[in-house]
């Protein structure tokens, strides 16, 4: 019986997957490669029901936040706290600019430091700030010039920005 359930979920989970894979969105254009008009941050239809995270994701943010503002000098609670607010501003978007704030700190006490170049690379992103991002992503690919996802991410923004030579 827990075989069966198995099969039928993994059969249903697939087919939803495949479905929104190939199903274009209202509003859409299959051919467009540039970015919808922005949706405020969020990837959900205009008419969904605001999502907002679990107190206990709220409370641990907070917590990190008060860490890293107990160690202003010290780059690892700033890199976990730009992480975890940048996770979090995928699903509240109003997270976005402290993940950008702590971002920032972390590079001011680590200038190279590639969780920083890349976080503010894909912030920046979010913001629609595209030359900012651009400008992280080749200053992260200059210390990392092998990393596929970064190069992926900085040739989206060359494609969007309308520079296939570049993007290519």
């Amino acid at each position: 019986v827990l075989a069966l359930y198995l099969v039928v979920g993994i059969g249903l989970w697939v087919f939803v997957l495949q479905t929104e894979r190939f199903a274009p969105r209202a509003g859409s254009s299959t051919t467009s490669m540039s970015r919808p008009a922005s949706t405020g941050g969020s990837a959900l239809p205009q008419d969904h029901p605001q999502v907002a995270l679990p107190e206990e994701v709220t409370t641990r943010i907070a917590e990190l936040v008060a860490q890293a503002n107990a160690a202003p000098q010290d780059p690892e609670a700033w890199r976990t706290l730009a992480e975890v607010q940048f996770r979090a501003s995928q699903i509240d978007p109003s997270y976005r600019s402290a993940a950008l704030t702590s971002y920032q700190r972390l590079s001011e006490l680590a200038p190279n430091n590639l969780d920083a170049l890349r976080g503010l690379g894909n912030v920046y992103y979010d913001l629609e700030e595209y030359p900012k991002a651009i400008d992280h992503y080749q200053r992260y690919l200059v210390l990392k010039p092998d990393d596929p996802g970064t190069q992926t991410d900085l040739g989206t923004e060359y494609l969007c920005g309308g520079q296939v030579d570049l993007a290519i």
